[in-house]
């Protein structure tokens, strides 16, 4: 439904399956005495109200970092009755407070009028910065999210009466679907002078996990971390990297080295609750789960579970990765991911060839830029064809066959200026991108790069301008190219590509965590699209590109290579949303 179709319905009863907006109205003060407790207040209300000329006005937020959350009407059980509640759960978690009684609540939204206001309690512990995560969720699908930074101040000195400041996220309009199975929140604690703290919380609205104990926003526990995770992750990185360029690499190479790597990620970053409650979900047949995390480092996809004996030490239970067990979405904490996407605007860009480095496999999409990249480009118009120029029209044949279907096919040769000025229009609802590219590093992720025709295209280049236009479209985009994936964090927000893309607007965003092989690469583009056009879901069609390009090459690590930044239960249609 689109946004003037929205507020239509904010003053009567809502039409079937609709959504209304609601803003939150959140306090609580910008400064607290140490050791005192004091109330977080949490309400929603109107974003819009009916004037005496029966014209619709919208209301503004009640404190600028209050946020607006779209949710959805349900359909009534039959005619002429009114549709179901509208039931929206409130998850509370905080740095440098201690909550005292409930983390969660739920309240009852009418369709007229504010909700009811609850009251968390928190206490502060030491003087200094703190922080306080609010999530919103209607029935498992996150709506939106709000962080306080109040302050904590020396015992005799009094709370302020200005709130406390945020920067929050409005949600995206989205068409009501199936939600995740489960759905982990993680949050990264900084503030503290050591390398941090990753707190885990789980939530479900799944009928077969409802006895569980922590069913509704359980609390599962955090991981103090002894150094940055953003370096532990890194090093994991690059030694697949560097298998990755193995020519001589078998598939034991390959099973081993990805295992190791996944059994450490998983008895290390996993508090002991999760660890226990992951065999519980597969058991119960649970397959769909979105991540949202402050976290951008960890390579969940990786995540390999096993069991140990204790006393023998023997291994007793092992489990495919998180990858492949699962139809697998990452988000960032709150903007609502769309469940919708369209085919119907397609841009496919791809790159020129570039001569293999001394020292290279030949065909790993990985460079290193330099002064003599541009003079080694083969331009797409001359008349001969590199190899990778082969694979590449090969990965975007798919796009083809949509034309009959109705879609808007356009192809191009990939340059920065083309680039740029479809993320600055957002005139495409699927981009597709196939180049070479390198990872700037977890403390200087903007200069992650992407080696178009004419040069590199920077993360830096990602700007606010782009914002707008990418909200209005909401569109998937898929950067085929070496480790454009992975995120770090700029100076003062996330950098590179996925998690830049995804706060700037995109509605979902697919990319590699290390070194992809071109035939490989293309093999998992092309498995990727046909069965996202087979009508499967988002993180469905991963898990069967997963398959098809393990089972063709499995000599190569490519095949788990890929993270999608969206609502793993998102299709795609011709139509837009």
């Amino acid at each position: 439904m689109r946004q003037d179709e929205d507020s239509k319905q904010v003053s009567g009863a809502p039409s079937p399956a609709a959504i209304i907006r609601r803003h939150t109205d959140i306090s609580f003060p910008a400064k607290v005495p140490v050791g005192k407790t004091f109330p977080l207040r949490v309400q929603l209300v109107p974003s819009e109200e009916t004037l005496p000329s029966g014209e619709l006005r919208a209301v503004p937020k009640p404190h600028p970092h209050d946020v607006t959350l779209p949710l959805v009407v349900g359909e009534p059980a039959a005619p002429h009755e009114p549709p179901p509640p509208i039931r929206v759960n409130i998850s509370v978690a905080a740095e440098n407070f201690q909550i005292e009684g409930e983390t969660h609540a739920q309240i009852i939204v009418p369709l007229v009028g504010r909700s009811p206001a609850v009251n968390f309690r928190l206490r502060g512990q030491q003087v200094g910065p703190g922080r306080i995560m609010i999530d919103f969720d209607q029935d498992g699908r996150p709506v939106g999210s709000v962080d306080l930074s109040p302050e904590v101040v020396p015992a005799h000195q009094r709370e302020s009466e200005e709130p406390a400041s945020s920067a929050g996220e409005i949600g995206i309009a989205t068409h009501p679907g199936s939600v995740p199975d489960a759905v982990l929140t993680v949050f990264e604690f900084r503030l503290a002078d050591r390398p941090g703290r990753l707190h885990f919380v789980f939530s479900t609205s799944d009928p077969r996990l409802q006895d569980l104990p922590v069913a509704f926003h359980g609390d599962l526990g955090t991981i103090d971390l002894n150094v940055e995770v953003a370096d532990w992750v890194g090093d994991q990185l690059r030694r697949i990297g560097t298998l990755a360029r193995q020519a001589t690499a078998n598939q034991e190479d390959v099973f081993r080295t990805l295992s190791t790597i996944g059994f450490d990620l998983f008895s290390q970053l996993l508090p002991k609750p999760l660890q226990d409650l992951h065999w519980t979900l597969r058991e119960r047949g649970v397959r769909s789960l979105l991540i949202l995390s402050d976290d951008p480092h960890i390579p969940w996809e990786l995540v390999k579970p096993v069991r140990f004996n204790p006393l023998t030490g023997e291994l007793h239970q092992e489990d495919g990765f998180w990858g492949e067990s699962y139809s697998l979405g990452r988000w960032l904490r709150g903007r609502t991911p769309p469940s919708h996407f369209s085919y119907r605007r397609i841009v496919a860009m791809t790159a020129g060839g570039v001569a293999a480095d001394p020292g290279k496999q030949q065909g790993v999409r990985d460079f290193v830029p330099d002064t003599s990249q541009t003079s080694r480009q083969v331009s797409l118009s001359s008349g001969g064809k590199t190899k990778e120029q082969g694979v590449a029209e090969g990965e975007l044949a798919v796009f083809h066959g949509l034309e009959g279907k109705g879609a808007q096919v356009l192809i191009l040769p990939a340059s920065r200026h083309r680039i740029l000025a479809a993320l600055e229009s957002g005139d495409f609802d699927l981009l597709h991108v196939v180049s070479h590219g390198q990872f700037g590093g977890p403390n200087a992720p903007d200069a992650s790069a992407l080696l178009m025709d004419d040069g590199p295209f920077w993360a830096a280049e990602l700007s606010e301008r782009m914002a707008a236009p990418l909200r209005s479209a909401a569109p998937l985009i898929f950067f085929n190219a070496c480790h454009s994936g992975q995120t770090g964090f700029s100076l003062t927000r996330l950098g590179s590509w996925g998690a830049r893309l995804v706060q700037l607007g995109c509605g979902g965003f697919i990319g590699s965590l290390w070194p992809v092989s071109d035939q490989a690469a293309c093999k998992f583009a092309q498995a990727f699209y046909e069965a996202l056009l087979a009508e499967k879901t988002l993180g469905n069609a991963m898990l069967a590109a997963r398959r098809q390009v393990q089972e063709e090459f499995p000599n190569d690590p490519t095949w788990l290579a890929y993270c999608c930044y969206a609502d793993p239960m998102a299709t795609v249609t011709e139509d837009r949303p």
